[in-house]
């Protein structure tokens, strides 16, 4: 039986630059590019909130930043799995805050 249901994720990626070019990131969900943008704002004045919805089966899983052109500096900040806050774990996946690991329970439908 298929148990992957629809995951929204919410979460603010922010970023340190100063040079040209911006900044490009890519963000991953266990490993699997989800989407790829360049960073065009002042990062001392403005963030951006990435929106997803993923197909997961219940348990553990990785979301990372990575960045593309290595201008600048990204950090993930407020994640939310289905509108439930989930803290940060800087004793688990390090205080650069560039992954979070975070597990989806089963859905009652």
């Amino acid at each position: 039986m298929d148990t992957t249901q629809h995951r929204t994720m919410t979460f603010d990626v922010k970023a340190t630059w100063h040079d040209d070019p911006p900044p490009v990131y890519r963000i991953y969900v266990d490993g699997h590019l989800i989407t790829e943008r360049e960073f065009t704002w002042p990062g001392y004045e403005v963030y951006i909130r990435e929106n997803l919805v993923c197909n997961l089966l219940p348990g553990p899983h990785v979301l990372n930043i990575e960045n593309v052109n290595n201008n600048g500096n990204f950090k993930l900040a407020g994640l939310h799995i289905d509108n439930k806050a989930h803290p940060e774990q800087p004793g688990k996946d390090g205080y650069d805050l560039k992954q979070w690991t975070f597990v989806c329970d089963l859905k009652q439908s």
